[in-house]
């Protein structure tokens, strides 16, 4: 089986902006420079079903998407995020998964 990534785009309530998110199965992420995610990289960590946790390099909270099941997504998959950098909240696609 080949290495597996998942694409995910982002969206605040209220802001047209959508962030996009590649998530490696390394548990390591990066998103293109610009956009309103206070980290362009860094670590995620699956909390069960609950959701996963996306952080900064030195591991601070970045965004929580609430029932992303990292091993599970595929595309059309989505769901609620919550900003929890700035406070906002939104939604969360998955717009590809590979391996």
């Amino acid at each position: 089986m080949g290495t597996r990534m998942i694409a995910v785009e982002g969206q605040l309530a209220g802001n047209p902006e959508v962030e996009a998110l590649y998530i490696r199965d390394n548990r390591t992420w990066y998103s293109p420079p610009g956009g309103w995610m206070a980290a362009q990289s860094g670590k995620w960590e699956q909390i069960s079903v609950a959701g996963m946790a996306v952080q900064g390099i030195s591991g601070t909270p970045n965004v929580f998407m609430a029932g992303l099941v990292f091993v599970d997504a595929k595309k059309g998959d989505s769901g609620q995020l919550r900003d929890q950098a700035g406070g906002g909240v939104g939604t969360w696609k998955v717009t590809m998964a590979t391996g």
